[in-house]
């Protein structure tokens, strides 16, 4: 494709059927993403990807497949995508193969996350046996509420989702078998450390129990959709070449070694430290009380029994008051996964545009 002359680097592969003589008669899937995509993946975001697909909108049919990074400002950014014949386990398997490919990364050491699908389990299973893979929670509810509706179930499920502890996960977990026997033993047939943060390792910095990445990329490129495939993956193309200098001129105009977001989440615990009260340990070590709860800090490791900092990568309430203590600055204790100069690694370089005479050999016409 003329992408790959303009976009050296760029990953284009396109599947078809072939007859006895070797030529193609029937296209049947493509898989597409940018050199600057890729390497702005592997410099400047966490190794965190939200899988997805959508369904195309054109008289042809098909689905999107998508796989969806993190920037370090928390915003999603879309690493590869593919328009295959349908979504199961075979069109899974291929566009997962592509991607690995393209990224030239151990995908054992990306933490992924989805819906729960039996398609997708199966490729995990067979092809990333050892990789951190994470189930959406909002489509747990969907399946969860159709047999157990009401909105106290829908908040403890959310509740034990959201805990950072084994011991707040227990909690919620006993909440609900108190309403539903049968609620509570349908979600504890699911692997508690898939859904729920307590479980989730710390490798990716990234807490996301939903597969919200996926959702704002889908909408993003919704006028998209109902394009023949062409006029879909030019249109994707252009979003993205607008998106990634936007990117980079916002960014630009900011102040500060750390992104926007990660600025007001500093912010927040700032104001959660002055409710705690410091024990000193000695050794970067403290004893945290906050609504008549302890908490360990270790400055050093970077931890806090929370969880939260081991796992956001971000101080917690009951770490910004020892930070305090020792009258440093919180924003030595972040995780340079949130600096902005990680930010401009992420989109750094440019998504090249197509010449007029490219256009015309296309025989494009954009509105």
């Amino acid at each position: 494709m003329l992408v790959m002359s303009t976009n050296p680097g760029s990953v284009v592969r396109v599947k078809g059927e072939l007859e006895q003589d070797g030529k193609c008669t029937r296209f049947v899937r493509v898989f597409y993403t940018l050199k600057a995509v890729i390497k702005g993946f592997k410099e400047g975001c966490r190794p965190f990807i939200g899988l997805d697909g959508c369904f195309l909108k054109t008289e042809y049919k098909g689905q999107l497949l998508s796989a969806v990074g993190r920037d370090a400002n928390n915003s999603f950014f879309p690493i590869a995508w593919a328009v295959v014949e349908i979504e199961n386990k075979e069109t899974w398997n291929w566009f997962m193969d592509q991607l690995l490919d393209a990224l030239g990364m151990d995908g054992n050491a990306i933490t992924w996350i989805s819906d729960r699908q039996k398609s997708l389990l199966d490729v995990f299973h067979n092809l990333l046996p050892n990789a951190e893979h994470r189930f959406c929670v909002r489509h747990i509810y969907d399946n969860f509420k159709k047999k157990h509706p009401g909105s106290k179930l829908k908040y403890l499920l959310w509740e034990a989702s959201e805990a950072y502890t084994l011991i707040d996960f227990e909690k919620a977990m006993n909440k609900i078998m108190k309403v539903s026997k049968e609620a509570y033993k349908w979600l504890d047939k699911l692997p508690a450390g898939q859904w729920s943060k307590h479980g989730f390792s710390t490798n990716s910095k990234c807490e996301l129990s939903s597969n919200n990445m996926c959702e704002s990329w889908n909408k993003h490129i919704l006028k998209a959709r109902d394009k023949p495939i062409i006029f879909l993956l030019e249109t994707i193309r252009r979003l993205l070449m607008v998106r990634f200098h936007e990117k980079r001129e916002r960014m630009g105009d900011h102040d500060g070694v750390l992104v926007p977001k990660v600025m007001k989440k500093l912010e927040e615990a700032k104001e959660g430290a002055k409710k705690c009260m410091v024990i000193t340990s000695g050794f970067n070590k403290f004893e945290v009380s906050q609504r008549g709860l302890n908490k360990a800090v270790d400055l050093e490791a970077r931890s806090c029994t929370c969880r939260v900092w081991q796992l956001t990568g971000i101080p917690c309430d009951h770490a910004a008051a020892c930070i305090k203590k020792k009258r440093h600055s919180i924003d030595d204790y972040v995780d340079k996964c949130y600096h902005k100069s990680t930010y401009s690694k992420a989109y750094a370089e440019a998504i090249n545009p197509l010449s007029m005479r490219n256009l015309r050999q296309l025989k494009m016409l954009y509105p």
